[in-house]
């Protein structure tokens, strides 16, 4: 009797399963819910206090160290490592004046520059970092200058824009006036007035001959409707020539010689000819329109 009763109980809970689900939902609700109230707990208790913030402080600036002029001054330009030997002033007797001349220089992945020593008349080329004998060591080489360094420290400098007889030249020195050119007709060319001149038979010669250097002029044919020569025009005389020195100037006309008239070649041939014989040559012609007279006596 008792089994059928429990049989009849096991039967009607397996029928009917609503209450056992609603149990096991409300169990797993129940431990759901301590759970999350755990963990949000645990959370709460993490959260790190917010402080103020905190006041930055900037540093002190390091004192700034005090710069000495005078070692400014005194080091050398030419070395980022060097420090000046003491004993050594700065300033203008740091330099010197190199006894050579700088001949060439050649800027490329090797510079070097040509060099001649003017007390031992050694030449050669030197590179960075090389000694010139008896000048000193190179510094620095550019395209028109070098610099060198001799045993006490000092710089000089050698350039291709100064004179060749000397090294670097002090401002303010005296430069030598070159000597004048010998006048080649000193002697041979005297002057006695504006008309009349003391003239080496040699001189006419070589004016008569064509010699366009001698003469410091051209002179230029002139002819005349006929096509006959009439007469020889002056240009481009200068005043070095012997044509400026008897008083010739430019556009100047020469229509005779000796009172012949210039018509051809033979009239200055034979004035050729008869030189050594003459003692005056007289020139006929026109200036501006004006006639024209000098004469020429023969030494």
């Amino acid at each position: 009797m008792l089994n059928r009763a429990l049989h009849l109980v096991f039967v009607g809970l397996v029928r009917r399963t609503w209450p056992l689900v609603v149990v096991t939902v409300a169990v797993c609700a129940v431990f759901a819910a301590r759970t999350v109230a755990s963990l949000t707990e645990a959370e709460i208790d993490e959260i790190p206090t917010r402080t103020a913030p905190r006041e930055i402080v900037a540093p002190a600036p390091a004192p700034r160290e005090k710069l000495d002029p005078e070692a400014l001054v005194a080091r050398n330009m030419f070395c980022s490592t060097c420090t000046p030997e003491p004993g050594l002033t700065p300033g203008p007797t740091d330099s010197f004046v190199p006894d050579a001349q700088l001949i060439a220089t050649s800027i490329g992945k090797e510079p070097v520059a040509t060099v001649h020593v003017r007390t031992s008349d050694v030449q050669g080329s030197w590179g960075l970092g090389e000694t010139i004998p008896g000048i000193g060591t190179v510094a620095r080489i550019s395209y028109v200058s070098i610099d060198v360094t001799d045993g006490q420290g000092r710089v000089g400098t050698l350039s291709l824009l100064e004179k060749s007889s000397g090294g670097r030249s002090d401002d303010g020195a005296a430069t030598p006036t070159p000597a004048a050119a010998a006048d080649p007709f000193n002697g041979r060319i005297k002057k006695i007035d504006d008309a009349t001149f003391e003239v080496d038979r040699s001189i006419v010669r070589e004016l008569v001959s064509g010699n366009v250097k001698l003469a410091g002029a051209r002179i230029s044919p002139i002819t005349g409707k006929d096509g006959k020569l009439s007469g020889l025009r002056m240009f481009a005389v200068r005043g070095d020539g012997a044509a400026s020195k008897i008083g010739l100037q430019n556009s100047d006309m020469i229509e005779a010689i000796n009172n012949i008239k210039i018509e051809n070649a033979n009239t200055l041939l034979g004035l050729v000819a008869q030189l050594d014989t003459m003692t005056t040559v007289e020139l006929a012609g026109t200036r501006r329109g004006k006639p024209l007279t000098v004469t020429l006596r023969l030494q």
